[in-house]
């Protein structure tokens, strides 16, 4: 079986719908040389400095650290997305505070079994007490993604904080946010759905161990 040594192959949640529509291709690109995770964006920017707000309740130290983040790579020379970022920080700080919003964790790391030797990975945003309801929504902050809300990735995020935070699963939502703080969405799927994502994700893992130990490989670089 093809596993990385003492520990799973990891697949990130934003990667399965790829490795799904072509498992070998997939599969070859994450063995290139050189093949790794994409470099930061404006967007991911700002996403850093909310983190840094959530943590401290200070949004001065988390408006000097997207200026600093932004300031530190000279690909980064639009004036104009620049204020972006950091203008967006502010509207989603603002909207927090209208919101009362209470966060019980942020930049959450996602590692979640899907068999043969295969684990789910990557991160949410945030993940939110929703006191009218007693349920936890874990969110993906950013543009609205494509796959959104088909995708299985997104039941499979919503088992994967139940068994995280030892929630009931109809107590886990799992939605999407802009990074301005506007137009939240979030849904809980049914045991069904939850069932049927992860049995594909099941047959997608082994799919995935099945092609690399053709192309000889063991594990990811």
């Amino acid at each position: 079986m093809a596993r990385a040594r003492g520990r799973a192959l990891k697949i990130g949640h934003k990667e399965l719908a790829e490795a799904q529509r072509d498992v070998r291709r997939w599969v070859s690109a994450r063995l290139a040389p050189g093949a790794g995770g994409p470099r930061s964006s404006y967007a991911a920017i700002t996403r850093e400095g909310i983190f840094r707000y959530h943590r401290t309740g200070d949004l001065a130290a988390a408006r000097a650290e997207v200026r600093r983040r932004l300031g530190q790579e000279a690909r980064f020379k639009s004036l104009a997305k620049k204020d972006e970022a950091e203008y967006q920080l502010v509207e989603y700080a603002a909207w927090c505070e209208r919101e009362g919003l209470i966060v019980a964790d942020c930049r959450v790391t996602i590692d979640f079994s899907l068999g043969s030797g295969m684990s789910l990975g990557g991160q949410l945003s945030r993940v939110d007490a929703v006191p009218a309801t007693g349920q936890y929504r874990g969110v993906l902050l950013g543009a609205v993604p494509d796959d959104w809300p088909d995708g299985f990735r997104f039941p499979l995020l919503q088992r994967a904080l139940a068994r995280m935070y030892q929630r009931d699963e109809v107590d886990v939502l799992v939605g999407v946010q802009e990074l301005t703080g506007e137009n939240l969405v979030a849904t809980s799927f049914t045991p069904d759905v939850l069932d049927e994502a992860e049995r594909m994700a099941s047959v997608l893992a082994a799919d995935i161990v099945r092609t690399m130990a053709d192309l000889g490989a063991s594990s990811f670089p």
